[in-house]
C-alpha cells in the first residue's frame, strides 16, 4: 500500500509506501482535522475464495505520512468503510460485521466502532442478527454531537425467499445510544428483494438531512428509480422523521452513483449510462441543483472546548531557557499532537512531544522579548500562550496568574460536589461562570460573589455522568478555564 499527499494542483508533496506482508485492500482514506489521515483497509488471509477470511484494520498517519499506530478490529469477516472525527476527540468508524449461519451462509450486519486518538476501542455497537441484517451506506455527525446512519435493512436473508429491501435510518446520540429508528419502504415493491435503499446522506445546519437512494416503483425488476429527498428529524416526544420534499430522478438520470454538496448548499449528481443504439458509447451525465440548505460542518463543534496551554520556563543562565508545556488537550478523548515554539530570536521549533525544550541564545534578549507556544490537538484545534522571560507582561497575564491561583478540589471528583476557589481577584462585582460538557454545551450557569479578593463556591455534580467537563470563569482579569474530571 502507499499513501500520497498532493495539493490542489495535483503536485505531490510526498509518497510513503507500507509493506504489511499481507494482502490488503484499502476501504477508505479519511483526512483528519489536524491534517493527518485515517486509513481503513481489510486484511485477506487464505489462498482461495472458499477458505479466505477478512479482518478490519485502521491505521493512523500524521500530516507527513508517518504511521502513528495500526490495529486490527473485530473478528473474521469484519470490515470498516467510513470514519469521522467526533467532538469529544474520539473517532467513529462504520462498517459491517460478518457471521456464518448454520447453513454456512455469510451474513453481514451494521457495525459502529468508537476509538480513542490512539486507536484503542472505547465502545462498539453491532446489530447482531442472522435473519435481520442492516448495512450502513453512509453516516454523518449531527449538530447535537450524535451520528445519523443511512443504509439498508433486509429481514430474513438466511431464509428463502427473503423480504424486500428497506431504506434504513438510525440516529445515535453523543454516547452511542439509539434515539430513533426509521425505515422507508418502496411504495410498490416487486416480489424479489428489490425495494428501497439509501446510499448518500448529508446533514444540514438546522438539523434537517438530505438523502439519495433508490426505490422500486412497480412490480417489475427493472423499474427501480433514484430519488433525492429532504427530511426533518423527529420533534420532541416523537421517533419518526417527516419528509419535506422529494425529487424523483427519471430517464438516464434515474440513478446517481456520486453526489457532492458545495459549502453554499448546491448539489452535483453524476453517473454514467450506456447508449443502446450504435455506436453504443458510454455517456457521463452531471446534474447541478441550487442550494438545498447549508451543510452542517462539524469543525466548529470539534473546537467547542479548545486545548488550554500551560507553559512555564526556567532560566539556568541569563542567556538560556528550559521551556515546559503541560497543557490540556480539550475534550474527553482529545490528544495533543503538536507543539510549536517561537523563541523570540528567529528560532522556531516544532515538536511532537511535550518534553522540555532547552534553548541557548547568542545574546541575552532585550526586555519584552516574547516566547510563544501553539498547541494542536487531534481535532485540529489550536491555542497559543505567550511568555515574557525577560519582562514586559501584557494585559492577558493577570488572567493567567489568576488561573494559577484558581483551584478545584477534589479533581478528579469521585463524589457529587467539588469546591471552586479563586484567590487574588481585583475589586469587582459578580463573576459569571459556566459548566460545559465535552461538546461545549452549557450544563450549569452561576455567578460568584468575591469578598476581599476571594471567591468560593460548591458545585453540585448530581446527575452528571462520568467524564470530562470544562469550567469557564469570566472575571475582570480575563477568561479563566479549568478542566474538571468526574469519575
Amino acid at each position: 500500500m502507499f499513501l500520497a499527499r498532493a495539493d490542489s494542483l495535483a503536485n505531490i508533496h510526498w509518497i510513503q509506501r507500507y509493506n504489511y506482508g499481507i494482502a490488503a485492500a484499502i476501504e477508505d482514506c479519511v483526512l483528519l482535522p489536524d491534517g493527518g489521515t485515517l486509513l481503513l483497509f481489510m486484511q485477506s488471509i487464505g489462498t482461495t475464495p472458499f477458505n479466505q477470511v477478512y479482518y478490519a484494520h485502521a491505521a493512523r498517519f500524521d500530516s507527513a505520512g508517518t504511521m502513528r499506530w495500526q490495529h486490527r478490529y473485530g473478528n473474521a469477516f469484519a470490515g470498516l468503510q467510513h470514519a469521522v472525527a467526533c467532538p469529544d476527540g474520539s473517532y467513529a468508524l462504520a462498517g459491517a460485521y460478518g457471521r456464518r449461519t448454520p447453513q454456512n451462509r455469510l451474513v453481514y450486519n451494521a457495525w459502529i466502532l468508537y476509538l480513542t486518538a490512539d486507536g484503542d476501542t472505547i465502545r462498539s455497537r453491532h446489530w447482531n442478527s442472522l435473519n435481520n441484517i442492516r448495512n450502513i451506506s453512509d453516516f454523518k455527525l449531527t449538530p447535537d454531537g450524535g451520528l445519523l446512519l443511512a443504509g439498508l435493512h433486509v429481514n430474513g436473508p438466511a431464509i428463502t425467499p427473503s423480504t424486500v429491501d428497506r431504506g434504513w435510518l438510525h440516529k445515535l446520540d453523543a454516547q452511542g445510544n439509539t434515539q430513533w429508528d426509521y425505515e422507508i419502504v418502496a411504495s410498490n415493491p416487486s416480489g424479489t428483494t428489490i425495494g428501497s435503499t439509501m446510499t448518500w446522506l448529508q446533514v444540514l445546519q438546522n438539523g434537517d438531512f438530505l438523502l439519495r437512494g433508490t426505490r422500486n416503483q412497480a412490480p417489475a425488476p427493472n423499474s427501480t428509480l433514484g430519488y433525492l429527498a429532504r427530511w426533518h428529524p423527529p420533534g420532541s416526544g416523537s421517533t419518526q422523521p417527516t419528509p419535506v420534499w422529494e425529487l424523483q430522478l427519471s430517464g438516464n438520470h434515474s440513478t446517481a452513483y456520486h453526489t457532492a454538496m458545495a459549502p453554499d448548499g448546491s448539489l452535483t449528481l453524476s453517473n454514467s449510462w450506456a447508449d443502446p443504439n450504435p455506436p453504443q458509447y458510454d455517456h457521463v451525465w452531471l446534474r447541478h441543483y441550487a442550494s438545498q440548505g447549508l451543510p452542517y460542518s462539524p469543525q466548529a463543534a470539534l473546537c467547542a472546548i479548545p486545548p488550554v496551554p500551560n507553559a512555564a520556563f526556567e532560566q539556568p543562565t541569563p542567556d538560556s531557557l528550559i521551556l515546559h508545556e503541560l497543557g490540556s488537550p480539550g475534550p474527553q478523548y482529545a490528544q495533543l499532537l503538536r507543539w510549536r515554539w517561537t523563541l523570540g530570536d528567529g528560532t522556531v521549533v516544532n515538536r511532537t512531544t511535550a518534553a522540555p525544550l532547552r534553548h541557548r541564545y547568542a545574546t541575552v534578549p532585550p526586555f519584552g522579548t516574547p516566547v510563544t507556544v501553539t498547541i494542536t490537538n487531534n481535532l485540529g484545534c489550536t491555542a497559543t500562550q505567550t511568555l515574557y522571560p525577560w519582562g514586559g507582561p501584557l494585559a492577558s497575564q493577570p488572567a493567567r496568574a489568576l488561573a494559577a491561583r484558581t483551584t478545584l478540589f477534589p479533581n478528579p471528583a469521585s463524589g457529587a460536589q467539588v469546591t471552586l476557589r479563586m484567590a487574588g481577584l481585583r475589586p469587582q462585582g459578580s463573576v459569571p461562570a459556566q459548566l460545559l460538557d465535552a461538546l461545549g454545551r452549557e450544563l450549569r450557569h452561576f455567578t460568584l460573589s468575591p469578598r476581599a479578593g476571594t471567591a468560593e463556591a460548591t458545585l453540585d455534580l448530581h446527575g452528571l455522568p462520568a467524564g470530562v467537563y470544562l469550567l469557564r470563569l469570566l472575571p475582570a482579569e480575563g477568561p479563566v478555564l479549568k478542566r474538571l474530571v468526574k469519575q
